[in-house]
């Protein structure tokens, strides 16, 4: 008999980073939305996010994060190293194509937080939800 797996959890222990979040709503009528923000717990106390619709282009990814209040931290703030903002925007733009080519299947993402570092990203933890 098969096992009935609904979802794999991985674990690698990842560095800290600066935490961002990047997620997607499929609304009903406008399709695909993307969101990213500064993440963890702060998007949750800060509620500091940007939107768009998929599929979304490098220049709208860009524009998405540099609209954070929050772009001060991943800039390099008070001497901190600067972030990866071009492999955050890239991580955008690709998880924009993925939910766009899979409007019909996928109802939510979520990937809380992604590590964003001096040089690359790491996703930590991500939820995918099919519709039903």
């Amino acid at each position: 008999k098969n096992p009935d797996i609904r979802g794999v959890q991985i674990c690698n222990m990842a560095e800290k980073g600066t935490e961002v979040i990047l997620g997607v709503n499929n609304d009903p009528q406008f399709g695909p939305c993307v969101l990213v923000g500064l993440g963890g717990i702060f998007v949750e106390i800060f509620k500091d996010t940007s939107m768009a619709l998929a599929p979304i282009s490098k220049k709208e990814a860009d524009n998405m994060i540099r609209k954070l209040k929050s772009f001060r931290l991943l800039g390099g703030y008070r001497g901190a190293p600067k972030s990866d903002i071009d492999a955050l925007s890239d991580a955008i733009v690709r998880i924009s194509e993925m939910s766009a080519e899979r409007a019909r299947e996928l109802k939510e993402l979520d990937i809380n937080p992604i590590f964003v570092y001096e040089k690359g990203i790491c996703a930590v933890d991500a939820l995918y939800i099919k519709q039903q």
